[in-house]
């Protein structure tokens, strides 16, 4: 995304992933994780990018706590049974919890449509692990959007002759800052 950042367009993306991560209210895992990102041109700056994950914690983090004998925050993931879990295995075995909850969830079903219905790509539950050599390939779907902001709005917001963005009485890290500062210690590769 920051790559067509750079190209002074303003980015939008999303992933539909495996199944980990129930309806908001529900017990079985229906929707991915469901990555998404966006990123906005800054003249002289490296671009703004935000990039998350639509369950409350990225699933690589409990993997992670269960190799290592740790527990997990209550509010991460369901067992099974749809009860709150501290056990990274329960929670690998039940579902996700979705952030903000049932807007997270919603969020979640967006990404399905536009990453999935869209491209003619398997839907979350219709999708084999990415953990596991089991099963046919995941086949899940990736959607772009890709937006020229010129013809809207001239080159104000590329040229940097809008007012810079802040948040309260001091400038924020802005949403990227940290990863295009291992970008630059990696000789500019994006990837």
């Amino acid at each position: 995304m920051s790559n067509a950042a750079l190209y002074g367009l303003l980015a939008l993306g999303s992933t539909n992933t495996p199944a980990a991560m129930a309806p908001w209210g529900g017990r079985q895992a229906t929707f991915g994780t469901n990555p998404i990102s966006f990123a906005c041109p800054r003249q002289n700056h490296a671009p703004l990018v935000v990039d998350l994950s639509l369950s409350k914690v990225a699933r690589g983090k409990i993997m992670l706590a269960e190799k290592r004998g740790e527990v997990i925050p209550d509010a991460w993931a369901l067992d099974r049974n749809g009860r709150s879990t501290t056990n990274p295995k329960e929670a690998l075995a039940g579902t996700m919890l979705p952030i903000g909850e049932a807007k997270g969830a919603a969020l979640a079903f967006m990404v399905e449509i536009l990453s999935a219905a869209l491209t003619s790509s398997n839907f979350a539950f219709q999708a084999s692990s990415f953990f596991t050599p089991e099963g046919l390939p995941p086949r899940i779907g990736q959607f772009f959007l890709l937006i020229d902001p010129v013809p809207f709005e001239g080159d104000g917001l590329a040229s940097g002759s809008r007012p810079s963005l802040y948040w309260g009485s001091r400038p924020p890290v802005c949403p990227g800052s940290g990863g295009w500062s291992c970008v630059k210690k990696r000789g500019g590769n994006t990837w």
